[in-house]
Order: structure tokens, then C-alpha cells, then sequence
């Protein structure tokens, strides 16, 4: 089974229910705080890593690239429809068809985990090998460790104000971005003095750079066509009245998420906030600190609330949205298909080089 056919499996079998606080699911890009910080180390981390000599030097350089390295790659949302009464609170979600629809095109245009992972691999390499030719030929070995950066996400193709999945908790992929930086931990080792001087003439020369225009393994066309796909879904959301009504409910509920949500309203408002508050999640095996258990109630709390505050408009949203999903296939179908095999060769040359897909 190839890892499309894997990944629509799990989207099929995602369309019977979402479960609050469900394992393995969600990544939310709209970060903040103190969480923001450390996902941004952790994404630098990920593209540069060598020794951890040469890796401070060459950080800088990384939090640029990864700044605006995926495609537009990141979650989005849409909003009218009657008040926001909250709805009643009836056990599990069913999710719409139209919203698996929807996930299922913005991962073949935008990419899926594994073949985000493939550019990302690609990238790495890229940014690495000049350095790792110089040491090596000066006579030293590097350390030359990737670390994913795509690890259990998920698409959210359809979030906005008051559009986007229900009970996504940003806890999920938290704790798979812990479980990858496990890689981060220092290895002890004492570098020699011709090491170190080795690292940084070769750091002093190393010119590699990123063509944002040009991200290894990115299909062409594909930030176009995420583009344009998002557009849509924003244009339901402007359909769907005003965001005020969804604060209030959420001020009813007892979620006051304006104060950290960097201006964002709406769901990706309660999702900036949820992330700006959240601290450093455990590594695996190690025990859970109050703080995280703390925020892991306040989380489920804030997706309860957003659930009865938001259900009504999102489904209205996702009936409006169905039509213009029509519209978009029809008016793309090439493109997207050829998109959609890019992809998968984006894997194959990736894997070719060294990429491991989980």
C-alpha cells in the first residue's frame, strides 16, 4: 500500500467521529508565546543540524528559511449562518463528508505529511551539504542528524473564524514535535580544538541558501493552487456573520481566548491562544508536569466551548462550501492531478537520497 492509499484510508476512517482530545490528529501553524518560541527552535533544529558546535552558528540562517519555507503551507478557516446558540452537547461529531472532501484535495495540492517531509528532507540536504563536503574534507566527520518537522500532522483544509475542524486539540501535534526533539539532546562529546576550527572556517564559507521560489521537491504550481483553494474557503467564511457573535458565546462559556490571540478571532484566534499558553510539552516516558496537565484540562475545556459556540455555522459553512469544492475540481482537475503526481515524486527522489517515510 503506497502512503496515498494509507493516508486515504485514515481519511475514511476519520469520517465516523472526531473525539475530543483525540490522539493524532491536528497541527495548528498559528503559533504564539512561549510555545512559538520553541516550535520555531525546534523547526530550526530540524533543517540544521550537524554538530553541536556548528549548529549555534548556523541557526540564524534557518529561522529565516523556515519562516517562510512551506508552500502557504499552513492551516486556514471561513464563516454565516444562524445565531450562535451553543448547540447541545450530543457525544462524538460526525465529521462531514465535505470536510474529508475538502482535506483530501488540499493534500493533494499542498502536500500530505510524508511528502511535506520529502521537501523538507530535500531542503536539509541542501542547506547541509556544502558544509558537510568541507569538513570532510579537512578530515573530519559531522553529525548530520534530520529531524522531522511534519511528524503526525494532519490537514485542516477547511479552518477560518468560523470555519475549521471541531475538538483539534494543538496538544496533539505538540507532543509528536517532544517526541522528535528528543534527536536535539546534546551528545556530551568534547570537539577537538581542529575540529572546531575546521567548523567554523567551513561555516565562515558556506554560502548555501534556499530559493523560496524554489523549495526543493515543491511542485510548481502548488502555492498557486493552495492559494486559490483557500480563497475559497475564506469566502464562505465571509458569508457566515459576524465573529462577535462566537466571542460572546465563548465569553458565556467562560473563554476569554481574545487576550492572546494576536487579533485573530474565531477558531484560529482560540487555537492562536491555546498555543501562546501552552508550555513546553513532556518528552515521552517521562512524567507529566502540572503546568501541562493543567493546560491539557483548560484545552479540553476551551474545544468543548468552541464546539457548542461554533457547530451550527461550521456545518452551514461546509453545505456552502460543497459547490465550490465542484467548482474547483472541475476548473483544476489537470492541474491538480499533476500536482498530485509531482508529489509522489517529490517521495521517490527524496527517498533515492536518504528519506526514510515513516
Amino acid at each position: 500500500m503506497t502512503h496515498r492509499e494509507l493516508r486515504s484510508a485514515a481519511q475514511q476512517l476519520s469520517s465516523t467521529s472526531i473525539r475530543p482530545a483525540a490522539e493524532g490528529e491536528n497541527c495548528s501553524l498559528t503559533t504564539g508565546g512561549e510555545w512559538d518560541e520553541q516550535l520555531s527552535d525546534r523547526r530550526a533544529a530540524a533543517l540544521i543540524r550537524t554538530s553541536e558546535h556548528s549548529q549555534v552558528t548556523r541557526r540564524s540562517r534557518a529561522l529565516v528559511v523556515l519562516a517562510l519555507l512551506p508552500l502557504g503551507l499552513g492551516l486556514f478557516a471561513c464563516g454565516t449562518a444562524p445565531t450562535a446558540e451553543p448547540a447541545s452537547d450530543a457525544g462524538p461529531v460526525a465529521t462531514s463528508a465535505v470536510e474529508v472532501r475538502a482535506n483530501e484535495i488540499f493534500a493533494s495540492i499542498s502536500g500530505d505529511a510524508v511528502e511535506r517531509e520529502a521537501s523538507h528532507y530535500l531542503t536539509w540536504k541542501d542547506l547541509n551539504a556544502g558544509y558537510a563536503d568541507c569538513m570532510r574534507a579537512a578530515g573530519h566527520s559531522v553529525d548530520l542528524t534530520f529531524l522531522p518537522l511534519w511528524t503526525g500532522w494532519e490537514p485542516d483544509a477547511t479552518s477560518a473564524s468560523w470555519m475549521g475542524a471541531l475538538n483539534r486539540p494543538p496538544s496533539v501535534h505538540a507532543r509528536a514535535i517532544a517526541a522528535s526533539s528528543r534527536a536535539e539532546l546534546g551528545d556530551g562529546r568534547v570537539y577537538s580544538n581542529a575540529f572546531n576550527a575546521a567548523s567554523a572556517k567551513c561555516n565562515d564559507g558556506d554560502t548555501e541558501t534556499v530559493d523560496l521560489g524554489n523549495i526543493p521537491g515543491q511542485p510548481e504550481g502548488a502555492a498557486e493552487l493552495t492559494d486559490e483553494f483557500k480563497q475559497l474557503v475564506h469566502e464562505v467564511d465571509s458569508r457566515l456573520g459576524p465573529i462577535d457573535v462566537y466571542t460572546e458565546c465563548m465569553d458565556a462559556e467562560g473563554i476569554d481566548y481574545a487576550k492572546d490571540s494576536g487579533g485573530e478571532q474565531g477558531r484560529q484566534g482560540l487555537y492562536r491562544s491555546l498555543t501562546a499558553e501552552m508550555p513546553y510539552p513532556p518528552l515521552p516516558g517521562t512524567e507529566e508536569p502540572p503546568a501541562w496537565s493543567d493546560y491539557l484540562q483548560r484545552e479540553r475545556q476551551a474545544l468543548a466551548a468552541d464546539n457548542r459556540c461554533r457547530r451550527d455555522r461550521y456545518e452551514q459553512g461546509l453545505r456552502e462550501l460543497a459547490p465550490l469544492l465542484d467548482d474547483f475540481e472541475a476548473a483544476n482537475r489537470a492541474a491538480i492531478s499533476a500536482t498530485d503526481r509531482a508529489w509522489d515524486a517529490t517521495v521517490a527522489e527524496a527517498t533515492e537520497a536518504g528519506f526514510q517515510p515513516g
